[in-house]
């Protein structure tokens, strides 16, 4: 795969927007493999092994941004010691509001740990904000007379979010001030897939930053032909997609993304769970809501022990016990009626595997285990009725990556499972996603077609027919004619591939009296049977205005309208008519 930038600015920036880590990185056009990451975030009182920073946003009592990252919480944790965070703001893990979420809308809210809540696209917009100006300052660092205009910005997504969720991206980072052509979107396991094309390959010793595990990962997908399926695990979603590798070394989609809500997370809210188990609901709730500063370090606490759990009778584990550090809080306030903590412990489910004395839980390790295994076991079955699939009967190869695929009972877990075919897991896998959207700003058209998720139509009016049309649907239009309304005019099938760039046109006109422009509505669906917009399943997808040439007459005012597929995004052309003037835009979300 050739690695020659098609860039038109000095740069390129990628952020990878995760639901509990982010992080940005970046290479110039004249090197484009030479990947610069920051890892310059800084945990505070508390030791993390991460390159990247929490996805947490703090907002002000008067609604503004304060602190991203590690820094949020820190000062949220102050705040707290000092009693004084009743009217502040902190959001954690809120990417996953845009998994599925139908209802995403420009008025969508968001609660933050206190269930307080507001609007999900300010939210968003603080925190590429904030990404793409700790981005610049760095860059500023190097490079003093280096501006924003110099950078070509990514932001990844996971390839299972609809379009809506993406519009909704791009509109947070426009709203960041990054302007629409100079920003791309990514899909997450895509961009993995365009790095593990390199690392590795035909090299007998890694190169800097490049781990051991990465020699020949390149080379075992480099062959035409080689279909192999790329699963990223990340803190929210398992994201997978299957690429097949073309001779002019470019990449097809084989299958449509798939996946689901089986990340890191999850073992988050089943530790959780289980302390609830043993403190019950009410404590729980009381704790999170008044020891806000402790439920932080709590929640630090158990990210690093989960990261140290291994399998059952693996040599490397040191103990059938894993000890976690509760904060005396908890105890206290289950303790206030005059219970004790160590006889609930005993009386509960998990009684004589589970001690707690002071500030210190000792939990047998199987416990801990069973935390992982819902999310683990939910990926692995998805991705055996995939492999089920006719059309991936050839993919011998899975690479597992992100953040969550470097978990050592998820790596056993598919090594077990799926023992026939060749499983990688690249080095620092949780960095692969963002490399990877680095090179895609560099050569965005390294994937050549993709698999519609659904098929997108929009509605029109045809000429009533009594013999295939219901009677509720006839209507009579401006001119007299009786039509039949509603109507869902395809133009991509669900299932269908579509290659890069590929155009759908149409010449349309206004209404008599029309002197806005035009409206352009688009519709989806996952149903082949969809015959009006109004059937269940079919969704606005948005809608845009075409302004209209100036003109006398309605054949002055003709735009002929293009729909782009096949990119990350969908993406309109207009070009009035009568000057030949071009529009190009991006759906907005309804």
């Amino acid at each position: 795969m050739t690695t020659k930038s098609t860039c038109d600015r000095l740069l390129v920036g990628a952020m990878d927007f995760g639901t509990t880590y982010s992080g940005y990185a970046l290479s110039f056009r004249t090197k484009p493999l030479k990947i610069i990451t920051n890892t310059s975030w800084v945990a505070g009182s508390r030791s993390l092994l991460s390159l990247k920073a929490p996805t947490c946003v703090l907002v002000t009592p008067e609604k503004e941004f304060d602190s991203f990252g590690y820094q949020a919480e820190n000062k949220y944790v102050s705040l707290a010691e000092d009693g004084e965070h009743f009217d502040w703001y902190l959001f954690r893990h809120f990417k996953m509001v845009l998994h599925n979420s139908e209802e995403l809308t420009q008025d969508t809210i968001i609660e933050d740990i206190k269930g307080r809540s507001l609007p999900a696209i300010s939210i968003f917009t603080m925190a590429v904000s904030y990404l793409k100006n700790h981005l610049l300052q760095a860059l500023h660092d190097r490079i003093p007379d280096t501006k924003q205009s110099d950078v070509h910005f990514v932001i990844t997504v996971p390839a299972i979010w609809d379009d809506k969720a993406k519009q909704f991206m791009r509109q947070a980072a426009i709203n960041a001030g990054i302007e629409n052509e100079q920003l791309s979107i990514a899909l997450e396991p895509e961009a993995a897939s365009l790095w593990c094309q390199l690392i590795g390959s035909s090299r007998s010793h890694p190169e800097e930053g490049e781990e051991e595990s990465d020699i020949g990962i390149g080379d075992a997908i480099a062959s035409v032909g080689t279909q192999y399926m790329v699963i990223d695990l990340g803190g929210g979603t398992a994201d997978i997609t299957v690429h097949e590798k073309q001779a002019d070394g470019t990449l097809k989609e084989v299958y449509h993304p798939t996946g689901g809500p089986w990340g890191g997370t999850a073992v988050d809210r089943n530790f959780m769970a289980f302390l609830s188990d043993i403190v019950g609901n009410g404590t729980m709730r009381q704790f999170t809501e008044e020891q806000m500063s402790d439920l932080l370090d709590l929640l630090r606490e158990f990210e690093n022990k989960k990261r140290s759990v291994t399998p059952k009778g693996n040599k490397s584990a040191s103990s059938d016990k894993v000890t976690i550090k509760v904060p005396v809080s908890l105890k206290e306030l289950f303790e206030r009626n005059g219970s004790s903590i160590e006889k609930a412990v005993q009386l509960s489910k998990h009684g004589g595997r589970v001690t707690w004395l002071g500030d210190k839980l000792r939990v047998d390790a199987d416990i801990i285990r069973h935390f992982f295994y819902e999310p683990i076991n939910e990926a692995v079955k998805h991705v055996r009725h995939l492999l089920a699939e006719p059309e991936l009967n050839n993919v011998n190869t899975i690479l597992l990556i992100g953040g969550f695929a470097e978990c050592s009972l998820v790596q056993e877990a598919f090594k077990k499972s799926f023992y026939k075919k060749q499983i990688i897991i690249p080095g620092e896998s949780g960095l692969v996603v963002l490399k990877g959207a680095v090179l895609y700003g560099h050569r965005p058209r390294t994937i050549t077609s993709r698999i519609a998720r659904c098929s997108y139509g929009v509605k029109v009016h045809v000429k009533f027919d009594k013999s295939v049309h219901p009677h509720n649907k006839k209507a009579i239009s401006a001119d007299g004619t009786t039509v039949c309304r509603d109507v869902y005019n395809k133009y991509i099938e669900i299932g269908q591939r579509v290659t890069i760039g590929h155009t759908v046109s149409t010449i349309s006109e206004p209404t008599s009296g029309s002197d806005t422009g035009l409206h352009f509505s688009l519709y989806t669906s996952r149903s082949k049977s969809t015959q009006f917009v109004t059937d269940k399943g079919c969704r606005l997808l948005g809608t845009l205005q075409v302004p209209l040439a100036v003109g006398n007459t309605v054949a002055d005012k003709r735009v002929e309208t293009s729909l782009i597929f096949g990119d990350t995004e969908l993406i309109l052309e207009a070009k009035q008519v009568k000057t030949g003037k071009m529009f190009r835009a991006y759906f907005s979300f309804e």
